[in-house]
């Protein structure tokens, strides 16, 4: 599914005081999103707090208080049936930041269907119509919005590795968890 209200952000704002971000655990592990107002712009897994740090530092945020909590809930919640998921994106704005290619990449990305699979090649040639997997392979270690741009989705064209920039068990746990949950129609 295509996502329709994708933003390109040119670069991240610098003022801090724009993003508000939240936490929550999940069946995954810990979530966190990051917010500039209502543009949803990170969702990252983690598992200890200096990890949580990691990811906010790239928005510049250090120790300010998590006031979407609620709306991580929400994200999480969401992800348990495809079309909660797919009605939960739908509703929100998703700021991407990035370069051409990787911003292209991820649109592709995020047009693979819930609980299925494609490979890096796979991706490239709709992209580029060139093999470039490994270029996918650096945009997909590059995505801030795990879960929104579902990477995980992305595998090799073997199936013989399971890279995955939030760990490879948490890849192998998100596939499994699609395709049990997919709607029935």
């Amino acid at each position: 599914m295509l996502y329709h209200s994708f933003i390109s952000l040119v670069e991240y704002p610098e003022d801090s005081g724009c993003y508000s971000w939240g936490w929550q655990e999940s069946s995954f592990g810990n979530v966190s999103t990051v917010w500039i107002d209502d543009v949803l712009v990170g969702v990252h897994f983690f598992d200890t707090e200096n990890e949580c740090r990691s990811c906010l530092s790239r928005f510049k945020i250090e120790d300010k208080a998590d006031t979407r909590n609620k709306e991580t809930l929400k994200l999480i919640h969401a992800f348990s049936d495809k079309i909660s998921w797919e009605n939960y994106c739908s509703s929100i704005k998703v700021g991407l930041c990035g370069t051409d290619f990787q911003i292209k990449t991820w649109q592709a990305i995020a047009e693979i269907s819930w609980g299925e699979t494609c490979s890096y090649g796979e991706v490239s040639n709709k992209v580029s119509g060139k093999p470039a997997a490994r270029a996918v392979g650096q945009a997909c270690s590059s995505n801030l919005l795990a879960l929104i741009i579902p990477c995980h989705r992305v595998v090799s064209a073997s199936l013989s590795k399971f890279n995955y920039r939030w760990k490879p068990w948490r890849k192998k746990l998100l596939l499994e968890h699609e395709r049990r949950n997919r709607a029935k129609v």
